[in-house]
C-alpha cells in the first residue's frame, strides 16, 4: 500500500508544472519567514539563528566603510557582507536571499535532471527550508556548486558540449570555493571525469580539458580572493580561511570529533580521515559526476572535525542530480537509513 501510494506521489509530482512546484516552495518559505518574524518579536526563544545576526552586524560595518571583521565571529569572505548590506536597512533581507538560492537550486538540480518527485526531497525537506528561513547562507554556496554540476554534466553527455560551457561550470565552481572552502573537493572529481571522458578525440584532449578546468576554477576563487585581500588585507585570510583549519568545536556538533573536542583531547586531522573516501569516490564514480559529488560531500561531512545541521544541505542539494545519475538504492534501505539519521539527530538534538 505504501508503495503504491509512493508511486502515485511520484506522478503527480512529475505531472506538476514546474512553476506550480517552485511557487509553493516559495510560498512555503516566506511563510516561514513571515512566521519567524512573529516568533523573535513574542517568544524568548528565538528562531533566527545567532550567525544571522552577525551577518547583519558585518554588513552594517562594509556600509559603513568599515571592516565587516571588526564584527567578531564573522568568519565568511566579505562577499557575503556585501550582498547583504539591504538587511541594514530591511531586516529579513538576507533570509529571502537564502529562501530564493534555496528554490534556484530545487530548480537547478531537480527540475533540470527531469526528476521533479526527487527535486521536491530539497524543495520541501523541513531541514533545508529551515536552514535558510533561520539565517543561514550555505544555500548561497551551494547553488554555484548545483550550476557547476549541471554544466559539466551537459558538457561530458553531449548536450552542452562547448568550451563556453566547460569555462562556465569552472567559475561557478570557483565562486563556490571562495564562498566556502569545501567545494574544493570537487576539483578532483571533475578532473577525473574529464580524464574519462568517451566522447574526447584523444587523451591529450582530456588532459587539456582537465587541466584547463582546474585552471579556470583557481582562477575564478583566486580573483575574486585577490579583492578580499585587496579590501581588507591579511584579516580576510585569518577570519576567513585559516581559521577553519584550527577550529576546533563541541557545541552543536554532530561531528564524530566532538567527544575528543569536548574532552580537551587532541582532534585527529580530519582531512586525513576523509582523504581516502574522497579519493575512492573519485575513481569510483569517475564517469557520474552526480553520483561522485554526492558522495564525496557526504563522506566529507561525515568525517569532518566541525558538522552542524546546515553542513547537511551540502550533501542534500546533490541527492536529485545523483539519483538522476543511476545512484539506485533500494527503497527498504534508504527508508531505514533515513529513519536512523532522523533518529541520531533527534537524540542529539534532545
Amino acid at each position: 500500500m505504501l508503495a503504491a501510494a509512493a508511486a502515485r506521489a511520484a506522478a503527480f509530482a512529475d505531472g506538476a508544472s514546474d512553476a506550480s512546484w517552485l511557487t509553493a516552495a516559495w510560498g512555503v518559505r516566506l511563510a516561514v519567514i513571515t512566521y519567524g518574524v512573529w516568533h523573535d518579536a513574542t517568544l524568548p526563544v528565538r528562531y533566527t539563528d545567532v550567525d544571522y545576526d552577525v551577518f547583519t552586524d558585518a554588513a552594517r560595518f562594509v556600509w559603513e566603510g568599515a571592516s565587516p571583521y571588526d564584527r567578531q565571529t564573522y568568519r565568511y569572505p566579505p562577499t557575503l557582507a556585501a550582498l547583504l548590506v539591504p538587511t541594514v536597512w530591511w531586516g529579513v533581507f538576507g533570509k529571502v536571499l537564502f529562501a530564493a538560492a534555496d528554490v534556484a537550486v530545487g530548480w537547478v538540480l531537480g527540475w533540470r535532471c527531469s526528476r521533479r518527485a526527487v527535486g521536491a526531497l530539497w524543495l520541501f525537506n523541513p531541514v533545508v527550508v529551515n536552514v535558510s528561513t533561520r539565517g543561514n547562507a550555505d544555500a548561497l554556496a551551494v547553488l554555484p556548486i548545483a550550476a557547476a554540476l549541471m554544466l559539466l554534466e551537459g558538457y561530458l553527455k553531449g548536450s552542452g558540449r562547448t568550451p563556453r560551457a566547460l569555462a562556465a561550470s569552472a567559475a561557478c565552481l570557483g565562486a563556490a570555493i571562495h564562498l566556502r572552502l569545501f567545494p574544493a573537493i570537487f576539483l578532483p572529481a571533475a578532473g577525473v571525469a574529464l580524464l574519462a571522458d568517451a566522447r574526447a578525440a584523444s587523451w591529450t584532449a582530456r588532459v587539456k580539458a582537465g587541466v584547463g578546468y582546474a585552471a579556470a576554477a583557481a582562477g575564478a576563487a583566486g580573483v575574486l580572493t585577490a579583492a578580499g585581500y585587496a579590501a581588507y588585507g591579511g584579516a580576510y585570510l585569518e577570519h576567513a580561511y585559516f581559521y577553519h583549519h584550527g577550529r576546533v568545536d563541541h557545541r552543536h556538533n554532530l561531528s564524530p570529533h566532538w567527544l575528543p573536542a569536548y574532552l580537551g583531547a587532541p582532534v585527529p586531522h580530519a582531512f586525513a580521515i576523509q582523504a581516502l573516501p574522497l579519493a575512492a569516490a573519485c575513481l569510483r564514480y569517475r564517469a557520474s559526476p552526480g553520483v561522485a559529488w554526492f558522495v564525496l560531500t557526504a563522506a566529507f561531512v561525515a568525517l569532518n572535525k566541525v558538522c552542524t545541521v546546515q553542513y547537511f544541505t551540502w550533501y542534500l542539494s546533490l541527492a536529485p542530480a545523483a539519483s538522476a545519475s543511476g545512484l539506485a538504492v533500494p527503497r527498504r534501505w534508504g527508508a531505514a537509513a533515513a529513519a536512523v539519521w532522523a533518529g541520531a539527530l533527534a537524540a542529539w538534538l534532545a
